[in-house]
């Protein structure tokens, strides 16, 4: 792989003689050509212009490479880039302010036509003047309606425009936990160990991928120090440090303290361009990260910067007429209905193509990069992807992630998982999942593709606009998908719920558990639910309203205990004191052995479901207990041996079952039971085929339905 790079960077990164220095490694806009036909600086080998001092290919001299271990720096092959101002990118030590193959950071080039200034693309043509700010980013066009009826939700990117009000910057800024300028921590800020400075200090959490993010306006471009102030108690803990996405450097140490209350600083150096400038410590141990007590950036001029987009603390005025960094433009969706719109996985089809994505992961077996370079595990290249919120993100290759690690999903992110992620290990902690989102809005995950013994395929926490695409899930210790709102602390479900979830089509097989449970959700499209051999639920849920499902197909789900392909429990479809009628609508429900093929429980209804098709349940084919105002088979159905149907109440724990009616079935080689003692409004009718009813039974069906 790295060979691949190498041959990569050197296509683009080396000038054809002859060649303006408007493209091509080098190029400021500023450099005339030499006496060999080359930009000032650089040498003619074998037809293209390098950099002596800086060429991993061509170190000193033509023909010269430095090992696969080592890069060039003032001429030197050796272990990291030594002359400041350069940053190690592939096997080279390039100026990232005017390098348009690294511009502002490794492997960010620019077009033809630009150069490199101050670390930014820019037109040849348009200098670096200007005393007015930059005019900010274009918004995003915002998200199509998913349905015939859906609106879109909103423009997309917000314009931060170039950072920062006109003000001073200083040599240098502090920047403490939950001040302007820290943006999140992947983990709690607590105050349990003392010696700290400020409220507290970041405890991120034990899992490789915790991160924590920080923000700064620089008005100056160039290089500048970060200081993390941190306390460790075990063993040393590794970390990377990335800025703009990109690991620069690679493999940063926070050695013990000793204990928690013991107090100590690591420093790097950074290049970071004028403007707004994130930045991220990732774990890269299961482990997690140190305790950080604050970061540290000095440097030429420095602000923090408000995490949310607004201006920064202070700033001198953007360079003349360039772009802010605003304006990602991925859009919300739409809240459109049921009935049309197309699959989010159409939209971002698994082609092989990279375009329009910021992050890409590539790679095989225990060798992965991140938009081309590196060289990490699928854990690590898959961390460092997930890293910050606003990104979309391509996984191409597929490897294995740890079942202990929690790999966290930010705000407004696209997340195409084109290969297969495959979780291993034993690893504990609670919540665990390769896809987990919490206090987020605004994620689509057109692909997800997922084998082994996950916690959770994908797990989801008082979140808004989620779109999920095509789903697959092959085995988890545990739930395929769950999304929750934290019920216990959220009327069990009834308050404070997550909105705007779809699903597009999920198949899962041979999982723990649920193959699909939700708890406090309003607002749910579900087109399809594929479910093979799960433990419990094909689909459940919980204390959710105005969901909409086209088809839950489930064959040997909930084998021998009292779950079904279909659930509704917990007031699922209840809004207020009543259960609206179709407020849960579902197109067929289709079952084949397993458990009960359908169940609605604990003060739930509100459902009218057009068609099931059951067979050959080991348990119940229908369970309608505490159930109320709920339609089967509002089009037709048919139910063919197995358990019985039956239509019941607990009348110490729920309130009595009401206004459910049982219709145009067609049963056969099973029980129909309508028991005695129920609430009003309960009606069987239009039924056919052989079935029994048996003795005692005071609800027994009617020839045509009132």
């Amino acid at each position: 792989m790295r060979k691949i790079l190498n041959l990569v960077w050197f296509t683009v990164a080396s000038l054809p003689l002859g060649c303006s220095s408007e493209s091509g490694e080098g190029a400021t806009g500023e450099n005339q050509p030499g006496p060999h036909g080359c930009s000032v600086g650089y040498t003619d080998c074998a037809g293209v212009c390098v950099d002596l001092l800086g060429d991993g290919l061509n170190c000193s001299a033509c023909g010269s490479p430095c090992a696969a271990d080592q890069v060039c720096s003032a001429g030197i092959c050796q272990a990291s880039c030594t002359e400041p101002g350069r940053t190690h990118c592939d096997l080279s030590c390039v100026d990232v302010l005017t390098n348009p193959s690294h511009c502002g950071a490794c492997n960010i080039f620019c077009a033809g036509g630009q150069t490199c200034q101050g670390g930014s693309c820019v037109d040849s043509a348009a200098g670096t003047g200007g005393t007015n700010p930059g005019s900010g980013g274009d918004t995003g066009t915002g998200g199509d309606a998913l349905g015939t009826g859906g609106d879109a939700l909103g423009t997309g990117g917000v314009d931060l425009g170039s950072g920062g009000a006109d003000g001073a910057f200083s040599t240098e800024v502090v920047i403490e936990e939950g001040q302007t300028g820290q943006c999140y921590v992947d983990g709690i800020i607590e105050a349990t160990n003392g010696g700290f400075s400020g409220s507290g200090y970041l405890n991120s959490d034990n899992v490789s991928g915790a991160g924590i993010e920080w923000a700064v306006s620089i008005g100056e471009a160039g290089t500048y120090a970060l200081q993390f102030a941190y306390a460790n108690g075990g063993d040393a803990r590794p970390a990377d440090v990335l800025v703009g996405g990109n690991v620069v450097p690679p493999g940063l140490t926070f050695p013990t303290t000793g204990d928690w209350t013991t107090w100590s600083t690591v420093a790097v150096e950074v290049t970071l361009a004028a403007g707004e400038n994130r930045i991220v410590l990732s774990a890269t141990s299961a482990a997690g990260l140190a305790n950080i007590d604050n970061l540290t950036v000095s440097g030429a001029a420095v602000s923090a910067f408000d995490c949310d987009g607004g201006q920064g603390t202070g700033g001198a005025d953007g360079a003349g007429g360039m772009n802010g960094t605003g304006g990602m433009g991925t859009g919300g969706t739409g809240t459109g209905g049921s009935d049309g719109g197309s699959d989010l996985a159409d939209e971002y089809p698994c082609d092989g193509s990279t375009a329009g994505y910021d992050y890409v992961v590539d790679g095989a077996g225990n060798s992965h990069t991140v938009n081309g370079s590196g060289n990490y595990s699928f854990e690590e290249a898959y961390g460092t992807a997930l890293g910050g919120g606003n990104r979309s993100i391509l996984i191409l290759s597929s490897g294995d992630v740890s079942s202990g690690a929690q790999m966290r999903i930010r705000e407004n992110t696209v997340l195409n998982v084109c290969g297969t992620i495959n979780v291993t290990g034993t690893g504990g902690g609670s919540d665990r999942s390769p896809a987990f989102a919490r206090t987020a809005s605004n994620i689509q995950i057109p692909h997800f593709n997922l084998t082994g013994v996950a916690q959770y395929g994908m797990f989801f926490r008082e979140v808004h606009d989620v779109h999920l695409g095509e789903i697959n899930i092959n085995g988890t210790g545990g739930i395929g998908i769950r999304i929750d709102n934290n019920p216990e602390d959220n009327c069990w479900g009834r308050c404070n719920h997550n909105t705007n979830i779809r699903i597009d089509n999920v198949s899962v097989t041979n999982t723990g558990g649920h193959g699909v449970e939700t708890y406090g959700v309003d607002g749910l499209i579900i087109g399809t639910v594929t479910a093979r051999n799960t433990t419990n639920a094909g689909l459940l849920l919980n204390a959710t309203i105005n969901a909409t499902v086209g088809t839950v197909d489930g064959e040997d789900v909930a084998t021998g205990n009292g779950y079904a392909t279909f659930r509704v429990a917990n007031e699922a479809g209840k809004i207020g004191d009543s259960w609206p009628a179709g407020n849960i609508h579902v197109g067929t429900v289709r079952a084949r052995r397993g458990g009960r093929g359908l169940f609605c429980v604990s003060d739930s209804g509100g459902t009218t479901i057009d068609n099931v098709d059951i067979a050959n349940t080991g348990n119940n084919s229908m369970l309608l207990e505490n159930c109320h105002n709920f339609r089967v088979a509002a089009v037709s159905g048919t139910v063919d041996g197995g358990g019985g149907i039956i239509i019941t109440q607990r009348a110490d724990e729920h309130t009595p079952t009401s206004n459910v009616t049982l219709q145009n079935l067609t049963a056969n080689g099973v029980s129909v039971d309508g028991r005695c003692g129920l609430g009003a409004g309960n009606v069987i009718c239009n039924m056919s085929g052989n079935y029994t009813v048996p003795g005692g039974a005071c609800l027994v069906a009617q020839a045509t339905c009132p």
